[in-house]
């Protein structure tokens, strides 16, 4: 399930969909790969596999599987209506992740960007196996390839820098792209880099596990749990300095090794989600002896970082949660829509 603006595209079995956040209005539903004009691809029966989509405001990414070993089908569908916009018969490994104008996708050890109006190749680039696309601030591509972080030139994938360094400074040649930094996770460490050339330019080390950076208006976001008796902590970082601005608890709890999730910022308010109950329950308060409260959403106010919300259920443990404008929508296992702020 991916938000797309203001509306949530969802996957399951061989089936796509959309539907409004705000009010559930069923948009529209796919088949696989219904709409492309070519030969569906054959499917195994009784289990035909899954199709999953990734998406964002302008474009839904869905791969399609196939049963005889042949290349998956990429389809990029309108969020508005389900049209089929383009599709591909690819060697698609992983979903690719549409980012500004580009879709980009893993195939053998390559990084493929094609374009989001047309489907044609825009650049190709070697990646190491298993690399994953971070997302992009400006024109800074960040992939992350097992220890090691790549960043490319979003709109022609040139090399720019690497972390840790394997260079004095950026890319002899490569394009220039806008001042500013990225925000990293480097094991328990968060980093702030300059996006030219990949200098460093702060460091906080929250700990491990930690989530991975989240920036919103000039802030970052990032959350570690440190043990059940010390529980899960939140900071908000000056973007530009690093300096903390705060430092909350959330709960105290047993974790099997995971940190809180950022789910993301609506009106003021930071959303998190932990997939454990609290044994102490929400910020100190008992759960009852010999009990464990159920896994829960939060909000954390943005200005102070004191807890304002808070939504306790079992399904939170392990459905999907996106937020889409106003609107938390999760699959419980039918799609429910929560209005914001939690209450």
């Amino acid at each position: 399930m991916r938000a797309a603006g203001e509306r949530v595209v969802w996957a399951a079995g061989l089936a796509v969909g959309c539907v409004e956040a705000a009010t559930g209005a069923v948009l529209w539903r796919a088949h696989a790969d219904e709409g492309v004009r070519a030969r569906p691809l054959p499917q195994r029966l009784p289990d035909p596999g899954w199709v999953r989509c990734r998406a964002d405001e302008d474009t839904v990414c869905v791969v399609v599987p196939s049963a005889d070993g042949s290349p998956k089908r990429l389809v990029a569908r309108e969020p508005a209506d389900g049209r089929v916009r383009w599709w591909r018969d690819l060697p698609v490994k992983g979903v690719p992740e549409p980012v500004g104008d580009l879709v980009l996708y893993l195939a053998g050890e390559e990084l493929v960007a094609l374009a989001k109006e047309d489907g044609e190749a825009v650049w190709r680039q070697p990646a190491p196996p298993r690399a994953r696309v971070r997302g992009a601030a400006g024109d800074c591509l960040l992939v992350e390839a097992g220890d090691q972080l790549l960043a490319l030139h979003l709109s022609g994938g040139e090399p720019l820098w690497s972390w840790p360094r394997r260079y004095r400074s950026g890319v002899r040649g490569a394009p220039d792209v806008a001042a500013g930094l990225v925000h990293v996770l480097d094991g328990g460490v968060v980093r702030a880099l300059d996006r030219v050339n990949g200098y460093q330019v702060w460091r906080f080390a929250p700990g491990a596990p930690a989530s991975w950076p989240l920036l919103h208006d000039g802030v970052v976001y990032v959350t570690t749990y440190r043990s059940p008796a010390a529980g899960d902590l939140v900071y908000a970082l000056d973007a530009r300095s690093g300096a903390k601005l705060w430092e909350r608890p959330v709960a105290r709890r047993v974790s099997p090794g995971r940190a809180l999730e950022p789910l993301g910022v609506r009106g003021g308010v930071l959303y998190l989600r932990s997939r454990e109950g609290s044994r102490k329950g929400l910020l100190g308060r008992m759960a009852g002896e010999g009990r464990t409260g159920l896994p829960f959403l939060v909000g954390m106010d943005l200005a102070s970082g004191r807890t304002s919300r808070l939504w306790e259920r079992a399904e939170v443990a392990s459905c999907d949660v996106v937020l889409a404008r106003d609107t938390l929508v999760m699959a419980l296992p039918s799609l429910t829509g929560i209005g914001l702020p939690l209450l």
